[in-house]
């Protein structure tokens, strides 16, 4: 029997080894220096290999063992949902490849005399993991249990969360450049300036605006932290952290919508149709104060509902006002609807106010041209920002705009609107927006026949909050449900008077849009239809919003390969 358990691991072993030898390559030659230092590159790929074998060995552990106990019936809309988010990742990656120079595969792939090198730490990691399989298991029964049991538990939104971090890891590889100013091409985005805030070396001189009063403190340690743990360079680290914090967003969503509703394959849907949408597939993989944001405002919901101690939500609650203020706002609605204690909330919201300004402070004097966000004419300054309409028709062009992005162009891709700018220092650039004066853009294609779907589900979801409401008053999935609306609508109000391109601002309420429909929807999750609807949505919206990348790349490429201008 032991000879048995013996050869059990080593053949799982083995085909961990084969299964994570590759993207180890990758990870190694984009982290590797330039030329790659010998034995960086042995630790690193026999690292990677080691711990993310012996994480997927004990997958294929568990896959052995529940291997006779398949439930297709059950079964079949995570591996749908799984297959459609994978054949998205892979087409995206075509899609980059297809242009030349778009995807840098230059930072992906090791020279030839290096070969030697990972081959050597592929065999070392291989060793490693038929040790681990095979011997660690006797000594460390618990650890091996331990981890075992969470694969068990959490594989779903670990095996999406990882096809996503892929997806953004890719994405962000290709939009965010050190060849190519980015600034204001994707939705009046200024990407080039937060990549130079968060990974340049003198990144720390730049402006810093009041509404950001902490994204330094935010950004760049983590930025150069990763880059030192890495022994990379800073820009390749912001690159891997964007996939990364991407990737574990999705995997937060799935943990939060699979404990307010019991049911993880139904969370499982919500969590994809959520990271293929519009707003995520732009602002996920590209660096911005939004990005952040989003993910900050996702944890700090985790945290809430697992009952987090009150320092940790402080401290989450610190870091989104720190990388924008206007966002304390939606904190605060969960904060006080999770328990109903206006007093509470009230200290809350004092203590992250006197604490921010504290570190304001010290912000401010470590990055002297950063502002204080509690002088009132730095605050003022972003009035320039204001849309205020002056007539009735200007007022009903606004709110078509913002009401197609924040209910409809969140999540199904319409075809931007493509303008080109040329200035002196940059030459021509193209623009890719959503809005053209009080014109909205178009949903072509797939596009027409997701947005009825989508609305569709979206109107449900309210319906179904709207009954239970009735049926069970305040209940605790009610008030979620409520604080998410509450996030949408204070957005939509919001973005009504603040932001030339409404969809710029897209992250801040695409989270809550997603979680509110989850929450709406909960009722009739086990019914066949709902399932039906969003495993559909799902493969329209891979369909669609693939075309809405390639059009993103297709235009974007020769600007970026010098063959305009």
């Amino acid at each position: 029997m032991g000879g048995s358990l013996n050869y059990k691991g080593l053949i799982l072993a083995a085909l961990a080894w084969l299964l994570v030898v590759l993207p180890a390559y990758f990870l190694s030659a984009f982290f590797a220096a330039q030329p790659p230092n010998p034995i960086q590159l042995v630790l690193q790929a026999w690292l990677v290999i080691s711990v993310l074998g012996w994480i997927v060995t004990q997958g294929l552990h568990l896959a052995l063992e529940n291997w006779r106990t398949p439930n297709l019936k059950e079964d079949w809309p995570t591996w749908l949902a799984l297959a459609l988010v994978g054949r998205f990742t892979w087409r995206v990656i075509e899609i980059g490849l297809s242009f030349e120079g778009l995807l840098p595969l230059s930072r992906l792939l090791l020279p030839a005399e290096s070969l030697p090198l990972f081959g050597l730490a592929s065999a070392m990691g291989l060793a490693s993991l038929i040790f681990l399989q095979v011997y660690g298991k006797k000594q460390w029964p618990a650890v091996f249990l331990h981890v075992q049991g969470w694969l068990k538990s959490h594989w779903q939104g670990l095996l999406m969360a990882a096809l996503f971090f892929v997806l953004y890891f890719v994405l962000a590889n290709v939009i965010n450049r050190m060849d190519f100013n980015l600034n204001n091409v994707f939705f009046a985005a200024d990407s080039h300036q937060w990549q130079l805030r968060a990974a340049h070396p003198h990144g720390y001189t730049m402006e810093m605006r009041a509404v950001h009063p902490l994204a330094f403190f935010v950004l760049r340690p983590i930025t150069f932290l990763t880059a030192f743990l890495l022994a990379t360079d800073t820009y390749q680290a912001m690159k891997f952290l964007l996939g990364l914090l991407g990737g574990t967003q999705i995997y937060l969503a799935w943990i939060l919508i699979t404990r307010l509703t019991q049911r993880p394959t139904y969370a499982l849907l919500i969590a994809g149709l959520f990271g293929i949408s519009t707003a995520n597939l732009v602002f996920s993989p590209l660096m911005e104060s939004y990005m952040a944001s989003a993910f900050l405002l996702v944890l700090f919901y985790v945290l809430l509902q697992r009952g987090a101690a009150v320092h940790w939500l402080l401290l989450n609650a610190v870091a989104v006002f720190g990388v924008t203020i206007s966002n304390l706002v939606q904190v605060m609605l969960g904060f006080f609807l999770a328990d109903m204690r206006i007093k509470r909330a009230v200290l809350f919201a004092l203590a992250v106010l006197v604490i921010s300004a504290g570190l304001n402070l010290a912000h401010a004097a470590m990055y002297p041209d950063s502002a204080l966000y509690f002088v009132p004419e730095k605050i003022g300054g972003e009035t320039e920002h204001l849309q205020l309409g002056s007539t009735p028709e200007e007022f009903a062009a606004r709110a078509n705009i913002v009401s197609r992005d924040v209910f409809l162009f969140s999540a199904v891709a319409p075809q931007p609107f493509l303008l080109t700018q040329e200035k002196d220092e940059r030459g021509e650039f193209p623009k890719f927006n959503f809005m053209l004066g009080p014109n909205s853009a178009r949903l072509t294609g797939l596009g027409k026949v997701a947005a009825p779907l989508w609305t569709a589900l979206l109107l449900s979801s309210v319906a179904g909050f709207v009954l239970s409401l009735r049926q069970e008053k305040l209940s605790l999935n009610n008030r979620y449900a409520l604080a998410f609306l509450g996030c949408v609508m204070f957005n939509y109000i919001f973005h009504m008077v603040y932001g030339y391109e409404p969809f710029l601002y897209a992250v801040d309420w695409n989270y809550a849009l997603f979680f509110f429909v989850a929450l709406g929807l909960q009722r009739w999750a086990h019914h066949w239809p709902v399932t039906l609807a969003l495993v559909g949505l799902l493969a329209l919206l891979s369909l669609n919003n693939l075309a809405f990348i390639h059009f993103l790349f297709s235009n974007i490429a020769p600007y970026i390969l010098g063959l305009v201008g």
